[in-house]
């Protein structure tokens, strides 16, 4: 048995999702590749405070030879506190991130075709349906689903270092400079804002992979390759294409969401910058 036989036999993925980045895809794409025992997927409650007991209830109840066959947990909230049931194992987080203003409009494009009984119209009865939809949305949504989905389940030790993030701590190091003029633009944000900030950063760095929307066919082939499938994926849920585009992004939009959403916009430039880590399995 090689070293990397040995490494993907031991290997384990906690992969989170954060809705509309790209998770259905890469999902469907190990399921359809990998034996149904080594892919567990955690699916959404509405109470996040339910999965913690319902995930280990899973988990527990497999035989020892089952756990050892796991080698991806996937799911809207998946944290760290399994750690400690696959002792041995080599563990990796991973998860993707979206430029906002796409998120949104993704998210928007497929809400309103699952979820209402809205019928295409013209442009602007598109933006006021967009308007409708989007006042009831609160800003920074992936940043605020991060740290609900990964704290609602974390580890004791998770939980401690958070109720200290709203104040400044180390982890402001690393927010410092993230914009073109190398300017600390967090430290613009509102006090909630920078605390919502410390925290996604802080979960986004536990991350050994945080791969992006844009690049992830490029970006996920180590991981698939050392899976052993398939790399080419096909892409799931795509608006325009397996479900219709209501509304596309413009500059006018794009800017306004870009305002709207400093949060998250701070997390995807730090990213793009590989300032968190660098979506590569080694």
């Amino acid at each position: 048995m090689d070293n990397v036989e040995i490494l993907t036999k031991k290997l384990l993925i906690f992969f989170l999702h954060i809705p509309k980045n790209g998770g259905t895809t890469v999902f469907e794409h190990l399921f359809k590749f990998l034996p149904v025992e080594r892919l567990h997927k955690v699916k959404i409650v509405e109470d996040m405070a339910d999965e913690q007991s319902r995930i280990q209830s899973r988990i527990f109840s497999m035989t020892e030879a089952q756990r050892q066959d796991l080698q991806i947990v996937f799911g809207h909230t998946v944290s760290d506190h399994l750690f400690s049931l696959f002792p041995g194992r080599n563990i990796k987080l991973a998860t993707i991130f979206r430029y906002p203003p796409d998120q949104i409009v993704s998210d928007f494009n497929y809400h309103t075709e699952r979820f209402t009984d809205h019928k295409k119209g013209n442009h602007e009865e598109t933006m006021q349906q967009f308007e409708n939809w989007y006042s009831n949305k609160r800003s920074d949504q992936m940043s605020h689903w991060l740290v609900a989905a990964f704290l609602s389940i974390a580890s004791e030790a998770s939980r401690d270092l958070f109720q200290k993030m709203d104040s400044p701590t180390e982890i402001d190091d690393g927010l410092a400079s993230i914009d073109v003029a190398n300017t600390p633009e967090w430290l613009r944000l509102k006090s909630a804002d920078q605390t919502l900030l410390r925290q996604a950063f802080y979960i986004l760095k536990k991350m050994d992979a945080v791969y992006l929307t844009e690049s992830l066919d490029t970006q996920i082939k180590p991981l698939l390759r050392l899976l052993k499938v398939e790399q080419q994926m096909q892409n799931k849920n795509v608006s325009g294409k397996h479900l219709p585009k209501r509304l596309t992004l413009n500059e006018k939009l794009s800017d306004r969401l870009i305002r709207d959403n400093p949060v998250d916009m701070a997390l995807y430039r730090l990213v793009k910058l590989r300032r968190i880590c660098d979506p590569i399995f080694s």
